[in-house]
């Protein structure tokens, strides 16, 4: 990871690097589009376990995470305007 990507990490408070919502939050800024992300890791960069292995085991478990992230997001932002957010 380089290091301004460790800062921004850092600063926003994040958690993960997301990359492949990279691009989809590009183009919405450009088109000044507000965009939300909600996204469940099921590979780690340092699990001991080759990442398909990894991927099946912990596919079930965030499953069920984004389920619940995702209701809790829309209820939380139902009826919201953007500033509000």
């Amino acid at each position: 990871m380089s290091s301004q990507d460790e800062t921004s990490i850092t600063a926003n408070d994040a958690t993960i690097k997301d990359m492949e919502g990279a691009a989809v939050a590009y183009v919405a800024d450009l088109f000044k589009v507000p965009a939300i992300f909600v996204k469940a890791v099921t590979d780690l960069v340092d699990g001991d376990k080759p990442t398909a292995e990894e991927f099946m085991q912990n596919l079930v478990a965030v499953t069920a995470a984004l389920e619940q992230s995702v209701s809790q997001v829309i209820d939380f932002i139902n009826g919201k305007r953007f500033s509000e957010l």
